[in-house]
Parts: structure tokens; C-alpha cells; sequence
């Protein structure tokens, strides 16, 4: 049983990988070296390089004894479509098309300009003032070329192959206005080819997640640059890549579902407030489908993502399930928020473990954040180099933590503790020596307007403490060892 797929990019490399892991022998057809290059060639699948015409198209298949044809090109090869829908039909073998998943926020964005043809949109651009970066490919760079007054001020993205430059080349490219790096590319890459090259219009195509189409769409909102997308053809249709995969486990008679990768992020976002947040944990939220956390870690967060109140792993892992199995992504993004630093009296330790276990994340990264207590030590100008960092959030009730607090604070330890709540000061107040007459720091509400540093004593503490919200506390005592 012979399967074919013509591939471009993600989508054809996906399906290869996937009936490779079933151990099902299939061949796959990428035009130029550049799509041999993201292929993963193994024992189950022989890459071939080069374009065919019909007819080559047709020896091929008949070579291989083909039963089907997975149709797994770019959106917008609508010739090469063309040719495999009519040759399959004329030999009577089953054609899959796999459709890639639409841009995101394409109908909102103020900044976008849609066209049915790259032939539309160059005729608009020519009479546009400002830099234009074509992110279209090489193939169809002649018909922006052809006007002398938009000629001078293209910039092109286009792929670091032989084939690409040459067409660069022929079209009548400057060399200094040729870039040629492999994507995908981020939000900030393209942020800073947009100030690089001071470009005011961004020609893309309507790419889907796949091809980069929602990091465009997002850097040309941050820099001004206005958004020319080139539609998809007329009767780009086609098949899910969940739905294509169901019809060829039908054809080859396995079992199995294709499954989004799922990427997960673990943010610490420091005390409280987003001045305090990482420009790695911003990035991580900017990004993210998915934000998981407490409500109060949600409550100032305003992203594109979904947020799910749930931070206890079991409850998290459960969701992700349920998400993972109902998503038509190819690409799931999760972010899952804690408080202060993820490596101190944080649950993502636990979290961490639980997800390994599970073992359906593509990717799991930890990113760290400011902890409470350095922030605490800043605000009040002392260092905690020496001290004791120790906690009674979440562990008023154990007696073995309770213990080692207790024997810090008899023997004048230098010692921080964070607390859940106004309720853990009286355990606190349980763990200090009944002859205890040092001055105690406590610092509320870290990091927010709200800020209050209370330098208070054992006698009067809880007098001062009456009439104060609830909420995080962290303490000092014995802050002059």
C-alpha cells in the first residue's frame, strides 16, 4: 500500500513523522532542498527533491503503486493542487488535502488590508509611501518588482536556499535588501527587522499558526506597520489535520489520533504586580492560548489567552487533557502562573513532576521570577545573604516545620517568613520566645501601590495588624544579626 505525500513544510513533516511512528512505509515529495531540509528522513519514509510536472507527477505514482496522496503543500501552491487533484482523479486514487488552520485576529486588526492576488496588492503599494517587506516567499517578487517607484524601497524575507537568492536575483533584488533566515519567526524578531529596515507595510499571506501569521500580525500592531495579507485562494479547502489523519488510518487499517503539541511554561511572576514580571514571564503571557492560576494571579492579566482559574496539578493536568484532545491546533502554548520565584516555597516544583509523569507535553521550561523575600529585603534596604528564608504558607498545620521556625527564632537566627494570611501571625506569635522584645518587620501588599511596611513589636502587633486588609505577609525578625 503505497502513501504519498506532497509536502511544504509543517504540515507534511507532521504526517511523515506521524505514520513513521506507526511503522508505515510512505514516500514524501518536497519541491526544494529547503523542504528536504525539515523533513526527518528514517527507515519509514524516502524523501524525494524536485518539481514534478503532470506527467512526472503521474509516473511517479504509478512507480510507487500509489493508493493515496496526501496533499500536505502550502495553502497557496493552488497549481501543484491542481495537478495532483487531476491526476488522482484520472487513476482513481484516494487524495487527502490537508487545509492549515486561518491567521488569528486577521478581522479586528485595523492595521490589515486584504487582496485577492499579490497582482492587487502591488498595484495599491506603488502609489504608498514607506518601506515594504515582502514576507510572501521568492516566487512571486516580479510583479512588485515591475514598478520603478516601488522597485527601490522592497525589503524581501525569503529562505537561505540557492533557489531562493536566485530568483532574488532575478527579479532584480538589491543584495543589501535580502534577507534570508529560516522561521518560524517571533513577535520580536520581526519587531526588529520592522525598525531595522524602517518598513511601513508588511505584505504576508493569510498563513495560519504554522506559517508565522499572528507574530506578524502582532509586531506590525507594536511598530505601526500597516498589514497587506494576500488572501488564500478560491476553494483552498481541505481536511483538518485531525481529520486527515482519521482517513488514513481508515486507508492503511491502524489505530491512532494525531495530537497537538502541547508547550508548557511554568511563570513565576514575582510579588504581585506586572512592573515586577520578567521580560521573559511578559513574553511567555503575550503568547500564551492557555493561562493557568489562583484568581488574584489572573486578575491583572490581560492577554489574548484563556484563563482558567486552576493551579492544583492534578486539576491542571485534567484540563490540559481535555483541551489537547478537543484542539484542532497543531501548537498548544500554556502558561501556568506562581507567586514570587518558582524555586522558593513555589508549587512548581510539584507541578513540574506531575507533567513529566504524564509525559504529554512537547516541552516543559521553567521561568523563574523575583521572590518575595528579595523583594521584601529591597524594600526595607537590608540583604539576606545570611538569613533564613522560611514559610508558613499553606504549612501553619506542620509540626516539623513548626519546629525548625521555633528553634530559629530561639537561637536569635536571622530569619524571614512568609505567611498565608493575617490568621498565621498568631501561630507565629506561638513560635517566638515568651521573653521576645526585638522590633518586627512586615511587609504587605509587595510590590503594589498599596505597598505597606509596618515596623511593629510583639506587644503591638496585633493591635496594628486589626484594622489591615487580609492577604500575603512576609515578616522579619531579628533583622539586625
Amino acid at each position: 500500500m503505497g502513501i504519498v505525500i506532497f509536502s511544504g513544510t509543517t504540515e507534511g513533516r507532521r504526517l511523515s513523522a506521524y505514520l513513521s511512528s506507526k511503522k508505515v512505509k510512505h514516500d514524501v515529495c518536497v519541491a526544494t532542498e529547503s523542504g528536504e531540509l525539515v523533513m526527518e528522513p528514517d527507515e519509514y519514509a524516502m524523501v524525494h527533491v524536485g518539481r514534478l510536472d503532470e506527467d512526472g507527477i503521474q509516473n511517479f505514482l504509478r512507480e510507487k503503486k500509489s493508493s493515496a496522496v496526501i496533499d500536505a503543500t502550502h495553502p497557496y501552491a493552488k497549481v501543484v493542487t491542481e495537478l495532483l487533484q487531476t491526476v488522482c482523479n484520472r487513476m482513481g486514487i484516494s487524495y487527502l488535502r490537508v487545509n492549515r488552520e486561518c491567521g488569528q485576529g486577521k478581522q479586528d486588526a485595523e492595521c490589515v488590508h486584504s487582496y485577492p492576488t499579490a497582482e492587487a496588492c502591488a498595484k495599491v503599494l506603488r502609489a504608498e509611501s514607506g518601506n515594504v517587506f515582502l514576507a510572501t516567499g521568492s516566487k512571486e517578487l516580479e510583479c512588485y518588482m515591475q514598478y520603478p517607484e516601488l522597485a527601490d524601497r522592497i525589503f524581501v524575507r525569503v529562505l537561505p536556499s540557492i533557489e531562493a537568492l536566485s530568483l532574488c536575483k532575478k527579479a532584480g533584488i538589491c543584495e543589501k535588501h535580502i534577507i534570508a533566515m529560516y522561521g518560524p519567526h517571533t513577535k520580536e524578531v520581526n519587531e526588529a527587522l520592522f525598525r531595522q529596515y524602517n518598513i511601513k507595510h508588511l505584505v504576508t499571506k493569510e498563513s495560519g499558526q504554522t506559517g508565522g501569521y499572528q507574530e506578524k500580525l502582532e509586531a506590525a500592531q507594536a511598530t505601526g506597520v500597516l498589514l497587506h495579507v494576500i488572501e488564500r485562494p478560491e476553494n483552498a479547502t481541505g481536511l483538518s489535520m485531525r481529520e486527515c489523519i482519521r482517513q488514513v488510518n481508515a486507508i492503511c487499517g491502524i489505530e491512532g489520533e494525531f495530537l497537538p503539541q502541547m508547550q508548557m511554561k511554568m511563570v513565576g511572576i514575582g510579588p504581585g504586580s506586572q512592573g515586577h514580571m520578567t521580560v521573559s514571564a511578559k513574553l511567555a503571557l503575550e503568547e500564551a492560548d492557555y493561562v493557568f492560576g489562583a484568581k488574584r494571579m489572573l486578575a491583572s492579566y490581560t492577554g489574548k489567552g484563556e484563563q482558567i482559574p486552576l493551579y492544583m496539578p492534578a486539576e491542571i493536568i485534567a484540563k490540559l487533557e481535555e483541551i489537547r484532545l478537543a484542539s484542532s491546533r497543531e501548537c498548544i502554548k500554556v502558561v501556568s502562573l506562581f507567586s514570587g520565584d518558582t524555586g522558593l516555597y513555589s508549587g512548581a516544583t510539584k507541578l513540574y513532576r506531575e507533567l513529566k509523569r504524564w509525559g504529554k507535553c512537547s516541552s516543559i521550561e521553567i521561568l523563574p521570577g523575583i521572590s518575595s523575600f528579595s523583594a521584601f529585603a529591597a524594600a526595607i534596604g537590608v540583604d539576606y545573604q545570611n538569613a533564613h528564608l522560611e514559610s508558613l504558607h499553606g504549612k501553619s498545620s506542620d509540626e516539623e516545620n513548626l519546629q525548625k521556625i521555633k528553634t530559629l527564632l530561639a537561637q536569635k537566627e536571622k530569619t524571614f517568613v512568609l505567611l498565608s494570611g493575617k490568621d498565621d501571625f498568631s501561630v507565629l506569635e506561638g513560635l517566638l520566645p515568651k521573653d521576645f522584645a526585638e522590633e518586627i518587620i512586615i511587609g504587605m501588599n509587595l510590590s503594589y501601590p498599596e505597598q505597606k511596611i509596618l515596623y511593629t513589636s510583639l506587644d503591638r502587633m496585633s493591635e496594628q495588624l486589626r484594622d489591615i486588609p487580609d492577604g500575603l505577609f512576609i515578616v522579619l525578625i531579628y533583622a539586625g544579626c
